[in-house]
């Protein structure tokens, strides 16, 4: 595993746990809850996967590179639906995915 697949998988178990807490929100059927639950949770997720992937790939020794790699991971994320993101693992192919696009536009 190299220290970048360690800082996406250990930043999506966070962001996994930070949605689940999430989700306990009361249900309703109105447009207006699913829009303000979806503004919520993309600035929740794209907040904790960030700091999450940055924490980790730091403390694997890739500090020099954590920012734009991460700041790359959550914009490929972004791409996806709430449902999807909601439904991701760190062993998800959307976020293989997104961690091939961002090493190969973070290699020199």
């Amino acid at each position: 595993m190299t220290r970048f697949e360690a800082a996406v998988g250990t930043a999506a178990l966070f962001v996994a746990a930070g949605m689940m807490l999430t989700a306990c929100s009361p249900a309703t059927n109105s447009a207006d809850y699913k829009t303000a639950f979806d503004k919520s949770f993309n600035e929740t997720f794209d907040r904790t996967m960030h700091d999450s992937c940055v924490r980790s790939a730091t403390a694997h020794g890739a500090a020099d590179l954590a920012e734009r790699f991460c700041s790359c991971v959550v914009a490929e994320l972004d791409k996806l639906t709430v449902e999807q993101r909601i439904k991701l693992a760190a062993t998800s192919p959307e976020v293989a995915a997104a961690e091939a696009t961002c090493k190969a536009q973070i290699q020199p």
